[in-house]
């Protein structure tokens, strides 16, 4: 009995392995024909590519443009930063070159001022973060609507049914660089990019 059970586990073993042989070879590149219940049939196209994701950031002209504008925005909002951190600085240098020749009056006026400036600075950099995390979210989905509705449209014409984004952090083990389509995609990209900045 215990024979049998070790027989059928190996054939089941082997079958298995078979079935994911079969299934995942050539898998780019299939059609399947489905019997419906109602007696028709469907065509299910199963070809698949992907696309390097550092590729299309590093040469798709609108992702630039939109990581550029953000980089900027970041680098003004480093600088009214700065700016507060400078006023601060001179301030606190004035008081102290005054030093003991102060009125108690002036120390307190002196106090309130730096602490005015304190407090418009932590102000300054918490709403201006919360800014800068809200645009770069924002800017960055205005960038991968226009990547998902291009695709969306590519696909069909060219009978995709699945396009996957690699990248160098992914998880993805083997890639047939057959189904790479990067230099495609980012040239269409850039082409439909330049056409609507004609417009």
């Amino acid at each position: 009995m215990k024979q049998i059970s070790t027989i059928v586990q190996a054939i089941l073993a082997v079958a298995v392995a078979v079935l994911f042989y079969l299934h995942f070879t050539n898998k780019a590149n299939t059609t399947v024909v489905t019997k419906n219940a109602d007696g028709t049939t469907s065509v299910t196209n199963n070809k698949i590519a992907y696309f390097e994701l550092d590729s299309l950031e590093n040469q798709y002209t609108y992702f630039k443009e939109t990581r550029n504008y953000l980089r900027g925005k970041d680098d003004e909002f480093s600088r009214r930063l700065n700016s507060l951190k400078l006023q601060y600085e001179n301030k606190l240098k004035e008081a102290n070159a005054k030093g003991p020749s102060m009125t108690q009056a002036e120390q307190t006026a002196f106090q309130q001022e730096l602490m005015r400036i304190q407090e418009s600075y932590r102000q300054t950099e918490q709403e201006g973060a919360q800014e800068m995390q809200a645009l770069s979210l924002q800017k960055m989905q205005e960038v991968k609507k226009t990547i998902q509705d291009f695709l969306k449209t590519y696909c069909e014409g060219k009978g995709y049914a699945y396009v996957f984004a690699s990248s160098e952090n992914d998880y993805l083990y083997y890639k047939d660089s057959a189904q790479n389509i990067t230099n495609e995609l980012i040239a269409a990209l850039n082409k439909q990019y330049k056409e609507k900045q004609k417009q």
